[in-house]
C-alpha cells in the first residue's frame, strides 16, 4: 500500500474536493480504477493538440530533453546600463 498523504471526505454532492491535495501539483484529469482495495485515481495531464507533435517526433523530443538538460552557459553582461534611475 502507498504513503497516505491525506483522507477527504464526499461532499453533500458526492464529490471530492482535492484542491489542498494537489496544491503546487499540474493535474488536468485522473483515470479511474476499480482494483480489489477500492479504488484507484491516477493523475492525468492534458498536452495542448499544437505541442502533441513532439511527443510523436522521437528525434525532436530527444532533441527538446538533451537541450533541457544542459546548463545555462551564456553570460549576457550587466544590463545595469539600460535601467532607468529615478
Amino acid at each position: 500500500m502507498k504513503n497516505l498523504i491525506a483522507e477527504i471526505s464526499l461532499d453533500k454532492n458526492n464529490r471530492l474536493a482535492l484542491g489542498k491535495v494537489l496544491k503546487g501539483k499540474t493535474v488536468s484529469s485522473f483515470e479511474i480504477y476499480e482494483v480489489e482495495q477500492g479504488y484507484l485515481l491516477k493523475p492525468k495531464v492534458s498536452i495542448p493538440a499544437e505541442e502533441v507533435w513532439v511527443f510523436k517526433n522521437p528525434q525532436v523530443k530527444q532533441s527538446l530533453q538533451r537541450g533541457l538538460s544542459q546548463p545555462a552557459t551564456h553570460n549576457l553582461g550587466s544590463f545595469a546600463k539600460f535601467a532607468e534611475e529615478e
